[in-house]
């Protein structure tokens, strides 16, 4: 049976407080290792993060990232 790819986009990291746990580099590598197309980062009242996983999706290669607020 075919899966279609899941994408989660309500997403925290750890540069919001109290919000998730995870850096943005952890955050697309366990994506990619479950095989989703892209990452959302939602991260509240700040925007520290939207840099880094830009650049870090950018590195890892086979991801998209999806900037929100």
């Amino acid at each position: 049976m075919n899966q279609k790819p899941f994408v989660n986009f309500h997403t925290h990291s750890y540069y919001s407080i109290l919000g998730g746990l995870m850096s943005p580099k952890a955050m697309l590598e366990q994506a990619i290792e479950k095989g989703c197309p892209a990452v959302a980062l939602t991260d509240t009242a700040v925007g520290h993060g939207l840099v880094e996983i830009v650049e870090q999706a950018k590195k890892l290669g086979d991801i998209i990232p999806i900037l929100g607020a």
